[in-house]
């Protein structure tokens, strides 16, 4: 039913309730939305309930997700971020006048949901040409590039262990998706680098070799060549790990 109702009307998610109100450590909205909400809460809503039943079902053990399963979970997922993201500005402004409250930047998925949704990709082996991972890449850049470009870090924590989980979704499943300048996945790594090199040291080094592969893999030119970034693979490949540079990208995680 639900994938019936993507594309027309997704207001079916409103009434469903099978999900904790903090699932995966992230709030969620619970009920059925008030008649008050604006539009932006709407769409909020049913984009994180679209985005759970995704993740719950293409990540079950017990489910074997071919191409025609997955169609159809993601497609309330993509409908949902397709409507946002056609609509961000508008929508933002309908919800200030409804609200009286101005927000600079309307967010739709948290930077957790937006990792569980890339690691739901990865984890259940279908890749529909990159369409729902080149939509997650598109929503991520516009909800949290500005905060990231800033380092102001005040919409997410950006912890390294999403971003990693992002980085190696945009590598394995967003090589050669054609994107409008400013909106690719290859910018998408380039934030991820800008948040996560701070915490490199500091981090697991599962995380960290998960994420410099997938930055070696699909990274810019700039990026890839910028002394920082040489720096960190000195220093978390070769010292620590004793890895031979030539195999960088190639690993498999």
């Amino acid at each position: 039913r639900v994938a019936r109702a993507a594309g027309d009307d997704l207001s079916i998610l409103d009434g469903q309730r099978s999900f904790h109100s903090h699932l995966r450590g992230v709030q969620h909205s619970v009920g059925r939305p008030d008649p008050e909400d604006g539009i932006l809460s709407t769409q909020r809503r049913r984009a994180e309930r679209a985005a759970q039943l995704f993740i719950a079902v293409a990540t079950a053990r017990q489910v074997n997700v071919d191409a025609q399963l997955f169609d159809m979970l993601a497609m309330p997922l993509k409908s949902a971020l397709q409507q946002w993201l056609a609509a961000e500005q508008q929508i933002a402004v309908e919800d200030d006048s409804a609200s009286g409250i101005a927000s600079s930047c309307p967010i739709l998925l948290p930077l957790e949901t937006v990792a569980d949704a890339f690691g739901a990709c990865v984890a259940c082996g279908v890749n529909d040409d990159g369409s729902l991972p080149g939509l997650l890449a598109e929503l991520a850049i516009k909800q949290f590039g500005h905060d990231i470009a800033g380092k102001s870090s005040a919409l997410s924590k950006y912890d390294i262990s999403d971003l990693s989980v992002i980085a190696h979704g945009v590598a394995l499943l967003c090589t050669g998706i054609s994107a409008d300048i400013g909106t690719g996945p290859t910018d998408l790594l380039d934030l991820v680098w800008i948040t996560a090199e701070p915490q490199l040291r500091q981090s697991e080094p599962h995380l960290v070799l998960m994420l410099l592969d997938a930055l070696v893999r699909s990274g810019s030119e700039a990026l890839l060549t910028s002394a920082e970034f040489i720096a960190a693979v000195d220093e978390h490949f070769v010292q620590r790990l004793d890895l031979d540079p030539a195999v960088l990208g190639r690993l498999g995680l």
